[in-house]
């Protein structure tokens, strides 16, 4: 049996979307879901890798995302239901970083691990989170490959997992 960064300690996965028990659940989760991130008999970058996508985004959407801050708090309920310290998470899809910035306030002195495989989306989440304390590490990866695991494996063992 292999050990990594998702076996050793007790693992918590959140997910606004969805719940997972393990880290194999969200990651059989993910990997369902690669159609729609990425097409891949297309060369031609996905609509999240596009700079005036992300922009149209960040302008428009993120704001006005139905019950966003509601989200947030159920997180950090379930986060905080693990009734254990929150050193270092995993935040999949990070996008812009709200979700990271949101756990880092209730957690400050946690380490964060943002993925997400559109350079312009961890660009802003650079931005949004440039002013804290403690800084984040960016992984640019493909949630739909499995080269995403090993692209993080040197930053666990992780406390905590989300996505939103």
């Amino acid at each position: 049996m292999t050990h990594g960064p998702f076996h050793g300690r007790k693992l918590l996965v959140v997910s606004t979307a969805f719940r997972a028990s393990s880290i194999e659940h969200l990651v059989r989760a993910v990997s369902g879901m690669k159609d729609l991130m990425v097409r891949q008999d297309d060369p031609a970058p996905a609509a999240w890798q596009q700079a005036e996508t992300v922009r149209w985004f960040l302008e428009s959407v993120r704001g006005a995302i139905p019950f966003a801050r509601e989200q947030f708090a159920v997180t950090l309920q379930i986060v905080a239901s693990g009734r254990q310290p929150v050193r270092r998470f995993l935040d999949l899809g990070a996008g812009d970083g709200a979700l990271s910035a949101v756990l880092l306030a209730r957690y400050p002195t946690a380490e964060p691990v943002l993925v997400d495989f559109s350079p312009p989306m961890l660009n802003a989440a650079k931005e949004r989170l440039a002013p804290l304390t403690t800084q984040p590490v960016f992984v640019n990866a493909d949630l739909a490959t499995p080269a995403w695991r090993e692209a993080v494996a040197a930053y666990g063992p992780f406390d905590a997992v989300v996505s939103s």
